[in-house]
């Protein structure tokens, strides 16, 4: 079942539009809920005949274009995703995937997009990508890993995302191969909220598990992912259930074009399966909505609303030859703690605690070091002094108290004298503005 946690975006704050800067209301379904979320696609885009065909390449040398066919670059600017996970990428590298997508969906203001490619795997991001990692020990399919650094306007948080592409077509030794990769998979999880090992993330930093994983024998990958349940216990050890709070990631639930009956992502003739997937950490993000983008069952007016074509999610039209679908996800996180000037501690309001750190350190260069329980560091002028003394006494928070200066020891004379002038000036300047 989905669920909505109650993350609030900050309030009195100026929107932040995600998307890109072309991007309008379409009245459709497309839409996103708040112009905040973050838009997360998965689309295995090179096609089951391993050409990249879902692009075209011209030229050579620092002369070569990569470009989207028609088809996909409507649908890139139709979804407009911040995030996308493509699968199947076989002779492309990540800067011709980011050169695609800067022609398809140009983000302006000097911004461009950015990609970071492992094996037939990658992961392209409007955000900068932080840190990558191109090998998870054990697991021969090559994910692609990357940690992006979502706008700080948005939230503090960054996104930790895992691109796979899982072993196809049916069969228990194919199956074998998939559960053999997921293990792997949870393991390095599991690493992830070591704060001891070398892939140690952040805690609480929101990841997102997504990608093809070819769940043609069942969706025991997916739920043994989901809930970290190690096939191979025996090499493992004991099941590690990978979310932050010791549960299990949310298996997004996505039907065709939002409200549709049916949830499959590829097809070939009569055949349906859901083949792609994406499980997320619920307990640190929020699903706001998902679908399946099937444009063959869109409405007129929403093709045209959305420069759509009928036949766009086909792999060929000519030939009624379906392949993969792309499958659509909107996050929400945590808001930004937007500290007021002088909150030093970051307690919400400026107060006691805040002058307590600022005589406690005064005098203190922190250019060497920031003192202990300092969480607010834009403030700071280099040495703590008279600066932020008048930065917590100007915005005292707490009408019904006094600062209260009594135990702090200043070992000089003149220090102490200079300080308490300091606070005498702020006091009048208080009283008789300019």
């Amino acid at each position: 079942m989905l669920t909505l946690r109650s993350f609030s975006l900050a309030m009195g704050v100026c929107v932040l539009l995600v998307g890109s800067a072309s991007a309008t209301l379409t009245g459709t379904f497309l839409d996103r809920l708040e112009a905040t979320d973050v838009r997360v696609g998965v689309y295995n885009i090179g096609g089951f005949i391993d050409d990249d065909s879902g692009f075209t390449v011209s030229g050579s040398g620092s002369n070569r274009i990569t470009t989207f066919i028609p088809q996909n670059a409507r649908i890139m600017q139709a979804v407009d995703a911040d995030v996308w996970a493509f699968q199947e990428i076989d002779n492309l590298s990540s800067s011709q995937i980011a050169d695609a997508l800067n022609r398809a969906v140009p983000l302006g203001n000097g911004d461009a997009w950015v990609a970071h490619r492992n094996a037939g795997q990658v992961i392209a991001s409007k955000f900068p990508i932080l840190d990558v990692v191109t090998d998870v020990p054990g697991d021969p399919r090559e994910p692609a890993v990357a940690t992006i650094d979502l706008p700080d306007e948005l939230t503090d948080d960054d996104l930790h995302v895992l691109n796979l592409h899982l072993k196809a077509r049916s069969g228990s030794s194919n199956e074998a191969r998939r559960l053999a990769s997921v293990d792997s998979l949870i393991d390095y999880l599991a690493d992830t909220r070591d704060p001891d090992s070398p892939d140690a993330l952040p805690a609480g930093t929101p990841t997102v598990v997504l990608g093809d994983y070819n769940t043609a024998s069942g969706v025991a990958p997916v739920i043994n992912l989901a809930f970290g349940r190690y096939t191979d216990s025996d090499r493992y050890g004991p099941d590690a259930p990978p979310d932050w709070d010791g549960t299990g990631l949310e298996i997004v639930d996505a039907r065709h074009n939002v409200t549709g009956n049916v949830s499959y992502t590829f097809r070939s003739g009569s055949f349906t399966s859901r083949l792609d997937w994406i499980a997320h950490t619920d307990s640190v993000m929020d699903l706001a909505q998902a679908f399946v983008l099937n444009t063959v069952d869109m409405s007129a007016a929403d093709l045209a609303a959305t420069g759509l074509e009928r036949n766009d999610v086909l792999f060929d039209a000519s030939a009624n030859r379906w392949d993969h679908l792309p499958l659509i996800a909107d996050y929400r996180f945590a808001a930004a703690v937007v500290l007021v000037a002088g909150d030093f501690d970051g307690s919400g309001s400026v107060e006691q605690g805040d002058l307590n750190l600022v005589l406690n350190n005064w005098g203190l260069d922190t250019a060497d070091e920031t003192p202990d329980g300092w969480v607010n560091t834009a403030d700071l002028s280099g040495v703590i002094d008279q600066a932020e003394l008048n930065l917590v006494l100007n915005n005292w928070g707490n009408a019904n108290a006094t600062p209260d200066f009594s135990g702090f020891d200043v070992p000089e004379p003149a220090a102490a004298s200079g300080l308490l002038l300091g606070v005498f000036v702020v006091t009048v300047r208080r009283r008789h503005p300019n």
